[in-house]
């Protein structure tokens, strides 16, 4: 068998790149109710609220008591993903898919 000839290409997609026009890049095709409803997409974000787009307090999240590290991660990635598929799914945005990887990284430090 002769050796591979590099470069090479070993995978191609259908679509170029941010092909707006291709079939699996449409987007909006979930209603506000849909999101609400049948997701619970009701809060989706500490900072915005994108279904107004008014400024939310960063502290209303929390009680007065300090928050464990686990109630922090558990808030950040699951905020992380809402915000991901409003930004992608909701028909009043209009945003096309940004994006199918997502990977969030978090650092927690402080004093005891």
């Amino acid at each position: 068998m002769p050796a591979l000839q590099l470069p090479c290409t070993i995978y191609q997609t259908q679509h170029r790149f941010n092909d707006h026009s291709a079939d699996d890049m449409k987007y909006g095709d979930l209603t506000e109710r849909q999101l609400r409803k049948e997701f619970d997409l009701d809060d989706v974000s500490d900072v915005v609220n994108p279904w107004t787009c008014e400024e939310v307090s960063i502290f209303s999240a929390f009680n007065r008591s300090r928050p464990k590290k686990p109630e922090i991660a558990k808030l950040l990635y699951l905020r992380a993903f809402r915000i991901w598929f409003v930004l992608q799914r909701w028909d009043n945005l209009g945003f096309k898919p940004f994006f199918t990887n997502m990977q969030a990284s978090i650092t927690i430090s402080g004093e005891k």
